[in-house]
């Protein structure tokens, strides 16, 4: 259901409201197929993303707290940091794939995983 494509028409909207004021505070991979994106808001308020990215159950997990590791831990596209959020939407690749974008200043797109 989390790759359906209902679904995912809602979660886009949902986002880009929830998002609003956020910046990119992190962005990191800690494991194998994994990308996660820590956000902050000018109060000090905390949004974590964490997709898995493997092709056997894609999937997009919005945990409260995240504790990175230590060890086994990696900075991925530095280039975000600082960067602010402005929405996320959905859009359907020429494979048929559905893919959550998440939009930052200067036009600017991460697409953190295929979904479906």
């Amino acid at each position: 259901m989390h790759t359906n494509y209902y679904f995912l028409r809602q979660l886009a909207p949902a986002l880009t409201e929830r998002l609003r004021g956020y910046r990119v505070a992190s962005c990191f991979s800690q494991e194998k197929d994994e990308l996660v994106i820590g956000l902050l808001s000018e109060t000090g308020a905390e949004f974590w993303l964490k997709a898995q990215l493997g092709a056997a159950f894609p999937a997009l997990a919005l945990p409260e707290t995240f504790q990175r590791a230590r060890q086994n831990s990696v900075d991925l596209l530095p280039e975000l940091r600082f960067q602010p959020v402005l929405g996320a939407r959905l859009a359907q690749q020429a494979n048929h794939q559905l893919v959550l974008f998440l939009r930052k200043a200067a036009g600017h797109a991460v697409a953190p995983q295929p979904l479906g």
